[in-house]
């Protein structure tokens, strides 16, 4: 799983530089979208794991509700950083560094047993 939360943001700062390329902004996005459902898909198994039978379901109910949440607020806060300084490339560096602090945030905050299955 860490390398999955490495990727995903480092392409993401990629793309922006690759702009006279079509082909290789493909290839970048073809691999941080990639590693980034790889990452989904633990992310989804934690709750069930963590927290148990009686409560799997609030915790599943709130992955959900984050991931809504952050499917409004991204596009809001790309376009108010391309407002603010005139270019999309500085939006999608500050959401490639909100997918790295997630990231490392799973790694280092939540206990190994969260992420045994079985």
């Amino acid at each position: 799983m860490s390398h999955d939360i490495a990727t995903a943001p480092q392409g993401g700062v990629a793309v922006p530089h690759l702009t006279d390329s079509l082909l290789a902004s493909l290839v970048v996005l073809s691999f941080v979208a990639f590693f980034q459902f790889g990452a989904g898909i633990a992310y989804w198994a934690i709750p069930s794991t963590y927290l148990g039978k009686a409560n799997a379901a609030v915790g599943i109910g709130l992955v959900s509700s984050i991931g809504v949440f952050g499917g409004f607020v991204s596009p809001s806060l790309l376009g108010f950083i391309k407002d603010l300084t005139g270019s999309l490339d500085n939006g999608i560096f500050t959401i490639a560094l909100l997918m790295l602090a997630g990231g490392l945030a799973i790694l280092l905050l939540l206990p190994a047993r969260a992420v045994r299955v079985g």
